[in-house]
């Protein structure tokens, strides 16, 4: 993972206005923030994502809107 996303839509309600993003070098995957069994994905953020940022989270949104939460550290060579 390189990038964590909070992504918000405005296609509820038959579809789910809130995702996060993890993009990859070679692709990703999303998960609604309604899908059953997603309380257990926030520890994990904290655990996997070392200052993962909330904010956007917490600030919500209902229009379409993508806010980056954390990204890996480049190495920095000698």
């Amino acid at each position: 993972v390189i990038r964590v996303w909070y992504v918000t839509a405005a296609d509820g309600p038959y579809v789910p206005d809130e995702w996060i993003l993890f993009e990859g070098e070679h692709g990703g995957c999303a998960v609604p923030t309604e899908a059953k069994g997603f309380r257990e994905i926030w520890d994990a953020l904290t655990a996997r994502f070392p200052g993962f940022d909330y904010a956007p989270i917490i600030h919500g949104g209902t229009t379409l809107a993508k806010h980056l939460c954390w990204e890996r550290q480049r190495a920095t060579g000698s």
